[in-house]
């Protein structure tokens, strides 16, 4: 199957395209929304902002963290007082405003985790039926030459989806900090995960 890396990317789900998106959708709202502040009132724009904030921290962290930025100082120049400044005079203006960051950072994180297990849940779903494979052809009396080449081809398929998660070269690496470039094998934290590994007894 093809990596991430590969697949098309012309989805408005996709990360790079909502990274840019995302923060524009915001600004431009905040700004549209000025001619109708005074009927639907600060909190209803606020409200209107935070959706756009949720639909790019559901499609990427890195999209939702920006976005959420970028509409908390929209907001804040477009709908505090002063207009049209970064000073706000209100502590309820504060407190929306930081209300934005924290949304976005907060579902960003909880959306990412959610991927992370879909993902984790989908490879051991592949595990399990190149297993099922394998008993459904012993159960109907195939001989060790006949099951070798299926089970040769799942386990191919299986380490092949295993390394292309192996790509992921594009971190920064900040010396000095204590973080460095490294490369953890994708085999390993599926082995790790198991459940044979995760008991009292092993």
């Amino acid at each position: 199957p093809p990596s991430a890396r590969t697949r098309p990317k012309n989805s408005l789900t996709d990360p790079s395209l909502m990274l840019g998106l995302g923060p524009l959708a915001a600004f431009l709202l905040a700004g549209v929304l000025v001619s109708s502040r005074d009927s639907i009132g600060t909190t209803n724009v606020a409200l209107l902002i935070v959706l756009v904030v949720v639909v790019a921290a559901t499609a990427d962290r890195a999209a939702g963290v920006v976005t959420a930025l970028v509409a908390a100082l929209s907001y804040n120049f477009f709908h505090t007082e002063p207009y049209q400044s970064l000073r706000i005079s209100d502590g309820g203006d504060i407190l929306t405003v930081s209300l934005l960051i924290v949304i976005g950072l907060v579902v960003s994180e909880i959306s990412a985790r959610a991927r992370t297990a879909i993902k984790a849940s989908t490879r051991h779903g592949d595990a399990e039926r190149a297993l099922e494979r394998s008993t459904e052809l012993l159960d109907g009396g195939a001989s060790v030459p006949e099951m070798w080449d299926p089970i040769r081809d799942d386990l191919i398929r299986l380490m092949r989806t295993r390394a292309a998660q192996n790509l992921d070269g594009d971190r920064p690496s900040f010396l000095g900090a204590g973080a460095y470039h490294r490369s953890v094998p994708s085999i390993v934290p599926y082995l790790v995960s198991r459940s044979e590994f995760m008991t009292a007894y092993t």
